[in-house]
């Protein structure tokens, strides 16, 4: 199954949103998104503490490790607007 696009995952009237609501909406929306995120990680972290075969730790070894990039994606987008919104 692909991902969809950003461009088709975020509602138009949210971009418009994002341009113009400023930081209290930027900071709802990192919430929004860091939570479930940390979420995703800890309990990846708690999968992989476990006895797994092989194939199982390789699988959520991947899956951590991409959750890892797109945190510091995100982070790194986040740092950027903050910055520039300033």
């Amino acid at each position: 199954m692909d991902a969809p696009r950003l461009s088709e995952a975020v509602p138009a009237n949210l971009t418009r949103e994002l341009s113009s609501g400023g930081p209290l909406l930027l900071a709802d929306l990192c919430h929004q998104v860091r939570t479930p995120l940390n979420g995703i990680l800890g309990t990846l972290e708690l999968l992989l503490e476990n006895d797994l075969s092989d194939e199982a730790y390789e699988l959520a070894r991947v899956a951590y490790d991409s959750a890892v990039a797109l945190h510091r994606v995100f982070e790194d987008d986040l740092t950027l607007v903050m910055r520039d919104s300033a």
